[in-house]
């Protein structure tokens, strides 16, 4: 929840209008990885079912989706 405000500042770091990195970029960087550390994992892939990838690309970032069908 909330990943796209969780990483605004380091977005922000890729723009065009690139800033320099600072502590607010570090406390950001560890609070998201302590966030992907403490969730609990949801993924669920079975390798040997068909799978497809959904992309994402537009002025704010970038995404992409693994989808996969239920067995």
């Amino acid at each position: 929840p909330d990943f796209d405000t969780r990483v605004t500042p380091i977005r922000k770091l890729v723009s065009n209008n690139a800033l320099p990195w600072t502590d607010i970029h570090t406390k950001c960087f560890r609070e998201l990885v302590q966030h992907l550390v403490d969730s609990v994992p949801i993924i669920n892939f079975d390798p040997w079912s068909p799978a497809r990838m959904e992309v994402s690309i537009g002025p704010q970032g970038m995404a992409g989706v693994l989808l996969q069908k239920d067995p």
